[in-house]
């Protein structure tokens, strides 16, 4: 950020959480927990909440306890003499990671070039201009003043004990140190940076570094976290960057097959490309207005593969990725695990990058002891309890009357899902033995521990917790079994069940988890057939909320429920459309990944239309003009819908499990003609590219093994050409059953009675809502047949 002749360079390190409150034993709920599920039954649901709050002080917590934020480690402060200044630009490289910043002179043209190294564990910095030479200083400044965080004592301090900046041998020295040090958790942070001059010479100071008249300047950076700041690294981390070659294309062609091999691994064209002009984001989102802008569309799809691509390394995205530009982040730039990471993390299966979700099984598995301990001592129970709010450790430690997360029990299942479906993405036995089933049966124990029958022959889920919502009628947000939390449990069973069958494991246990899963309470319908938030009486639904946790079960993989049951579908689509019709009357409202999660929700149900209207609201409300994503609409910086964003894209034109493919199940006429490439589908399918124009449809995929699918098309197929396949009929004219063989490339041309968006324009406008259905389709097995079947929205 800054001036073209004074620029900043912040840097950080995804490990960067400073330790400001201690990791504490949970609260000892488990040991109150009949009381506290009493307290429920009689609808005392916030006495319910105020009894754990009262028990954490009486335990000597000391009041709310936020999680630790991630903090930048400093910032590079880049001086360079000059005069006049005009065609000033920035551009990012999204194919190479290339940040640069172009301007010219009355003399000559000038530019700072900035990469992060995958291959070097390097920030690289280049300072160059046409013709003259270039001279500049640089200097290593904190990034933090003087401040106060959290529920910490009232001392004037910051977290940060001290700061020292040396020089030496062309290097720029920084460490620092926390006032707060406990077992576990890092000590403090040091940094290097190394000034490299091509010709003209180079001047070393007390804490700065000047360069005069050379040919070139190269900056190369690192930052690392210290668990025993004591002893320092500062000499091998000068020393293993003073053995790179100091070459900025040397090093940039190490790092850019490794962060452009991702990048290019997937593409969206909707007719953006072709009539793209060289604009400025800025003109391209002021040209957007109700109509959505392919050009713009484009973009957007790119840059949000950028950002998740960039934060990804030894952690998933936080709520900032992994980008921190202040002590005081909002909700401190952790990882919000009740929502945020599973959208933030969404597109890295679907848009051909599983490696990148790797990261999220080690960040949980570093700190299994720690929800083995929240499990057992909020509720007495084996197994693992993933908390809602987690960053340097994972203990339950943030929670209130207000926001009971303690409450919250679907932590571990839902991340269960994760490891699995990367199973049906990539067929990697091996992980599904030796990383999945593990974690899936540690999640599954806890359930059978916490789990108790109710008078109906059912389980109950209590305490449970639908995230951050309450009941219209009831001002608590503790409640009786969430349908967040009995969807998520039903899946976890169908789930582990399938893999013990897949892997020959848990041959005992099976037939138990059979009959639990016949005991689990069913999903039910309000009297306005609105699917219902809280499987319970007398609570009314809160769609003038955020969350949308009713339709997990619609999010990723249909739960067979819906299949079986069009008034499920039914309630589920007239929840969308009220919240939706929320979301209008808020203007967009906040939180842009409860929107990505409802147009999850949406494409599975094939309502198109809404799909469209959604998409156009996130492409309009939530990014701001350096193309980053925000939380709500043009404020707060956050990745979560850099995630969330190709997730909505990729799941309007395919969904797939395993022994099926069904192509654009909710495509908008908007979209009559484009073209994806680089989706991975369940099954190890990898789909090179699609494409379509109005009825014509092309399809190149690869599969991983050997299989039979059934493919689906939204209308009936005339006609059809292909190589590499076997291609056989099946009853329903839409669709085909595929033989593939492992690895060969199979090429698809089908043409189809009516266009690829013909079950979209179906769609009527009815009375109360723009745009809303009146007939659609929905995914669903009969007799092992798969069809697109109408399901009638209201009595007509």
């Amino acid at each position: 950020m800054g001036h073209p002749h004074s620029d900043t360079i912040t840097l950080g390190h995804a490990l960067l959480y400073m330790p400001l409150n201690e990791p504490l034993v949970p609260v000892s709920q488990g040991e109150h927990l009949d009381h506290i599920r009493q307290l429920m039954l009689e609808g005392a649901f916030g006495e319910a909440s105020q009894f754990v709050v009262d028990l954490s002080h009486e335990e000597g917590w000391g009041g709310k306890r936020w999680t630790d934020p991630i903090i930048p480690a400093f910032d590079l402060v880049i001086n360079m003499k000059g005069d006049s200044i005009r065609e000033y630009v920035r551009t990012v490289n999204f194919l190479t990671g290339e940040a640069e910043v172009k301007w010219c002179t009355n003399k000559d043209v000038f530019a700072r070039t900035t990469f992060v190294s995958r291959g070097d564990n390097v920030v690289v910095t280049r300072i160059r201009a046409n013709d003259l030479p270039v001279s500049g200083s640089f200097r290593l400044s904190k990034r933090h003043g003087d401040s106060w965080w959290g529920n910490i004592d009232r001392r004037d301090h910051t977290g940060i004990d001290e700061v020292k900046t040396t020089v030496e041998d062309g290097f720029i020295i920084y460490r620092s140190s926390f006032q707060n040090r406990w077992n576990g958790l890092i000590e403090g942070y040091e940094g290097v940076v190394y000034v490299v001059n091509q010709g003209g010479e180079r001047i070393l100071g007390e804490t700065e570094i000047r360069v005069e008249n050379a040919d070139e300047i190269l900056v190369l950076m690192r930052v690392e976290p210290t668990y025993d700041y004591s002893s320092s690294g500062t000499d091998e981390m000068m020393a293993s960057i003073g053995s790179l070659r100091p070459h900025y294309q040397t090093l940039l062609n190490k790092h850019t097959p490794l962060h452009g091999g991702l990048f290019k691994r997937s593409r969206l064209d909707i007719g953006g490309r072709k009539e793209r002009k060289s604009l400025p984001v800025e003109e391209l989102q002021a040209n957007s207005s109700e109509i959505i802008d392919p050009s713009l569309i484009e973009i957007q799809y790119d840059a949000a593969r950028y950002h998740i691509i960039s934060s990804t390394g030894m952690n998933p995205p936080n709520l900032q990725g992994i980008w921190s530009g202040t002590l005081t982040p909002p909700w401190s730039g952790d990882f919000t695990m009740n929502g945020n990471v599973p959208v933030a993390v969404s597109s890295m299966l679907c848009s051909n990058m599983p490696e990148l979700l790797l990261p999220l099984f080690d960040l949980l598995e570093r700190h299994m002891d720690d929800f083995r301990l929240n499990a057992e001592k909020l509720f007495n129970s084996g197994g693992i309890h993933v908390p809602s709010r987690m960053s340097s450790h994972g203990l339950n430690n943030h929670f209130d009357a207000i926001w009971p997360m303690t409450f919250w029990t679907g932590g571990a299942g839902w991340y269960s899902m994760f490891y699995y479906d990367y199973y049906l993405h990539t067929n990697d036995m091996e992980f599904l033995v030796s990383r999945a089933l593990p974690f899936m049966e540690e999640a599954m124990a806890f359930y059978e521990d916490f789990l108790i029958t109710g008078d109906d022959g059912k389980y109950l889920f209590i305490p449970s917790y639908s995230p951050e919502n309450n009941p219209g009628n009831i001002p608590y947000q503790a409640c009786v079994n969430a349908t967040m939390d009995i969807m998520i449990a039903r899946q976890l069973i169908r789930n582990i069940i399938e893999a013990s069958q897949l892997t020959g494991s848990n041959t005992g246990k099976i037939k138990k988890w059979k009959a639990m899963l016949e005991k689990m309470p069913l999903y039910e319908l309000n009297e306005q057939g609105e699917l219902r938030e809280w499987v319970w009486p007398d609570t009314e639904e809160n769609h003038s909320h955020r969350h949308v946790s009713q339709l997990y079960a619609l999010f990723d993989i249909m739960d067979p429920k819906f299949r079986e049951d069009p008034h499920l579908v039914e309630g589920a689509r007239k929840v969308i459309h009220q919240k939706m019709r929320h979301r209008r009357e808020a203007d967009g409202g906040i939180m842009s990944f409860g929107m990505a999660q409802l147009a999850f929700a949406a494409a599975m149900i094939g309502e198109a239309a809404y799909c469209y209207d959604m998409l156009g609201w996130l492409s309009r409300n939530f990014w701001f003009n350096n193309m980053v994503t925000t939380h709500d609409p043009h404020h707060i910086f956050n990745l979560d819908l850099s995630g969330g964003f190709p997730s909505v894209i990729i799941k309007m034109l395919a969904y797939a499990e395993p022994g099926l493919i069904s192509l654009f199940p909710a495509l908008p006429p908007a979209f009559a003609a484009g073209n994806i490439e680089g989706v991975l589908l369940r099954g190890n399918i990898r789909l090179d590219k699609l494409e379509w124009d109005e009825n014509c449809v092309s399809v190149l995929l690869q599969s991983g093994t050997s299989q039979k699918i059934l493919l689906s098309m939204p209308s009936d197929i005339t006609s059809f050409e292909y190589t590499g396949a076997m291609l056989s009929d099946h009853p329903d004219k839409a669709s085909k059953w595929l033989e593939l063989e492992a690895g060969a490339p199979v090429k698809l041309n089908f043409k189809l009675k009516d266009s690829v968006v013909s079950l979209s324009q179906l769609h009527q406008p009815a009375e109360g809502l723009p745009g809303e259905s009146v007939l659609t389709g929905v995914h669903t097995w009969q007799k092992n047949c798969y069809q697109t079947i109408p399901c009638a929205l209201r009595d007509r």
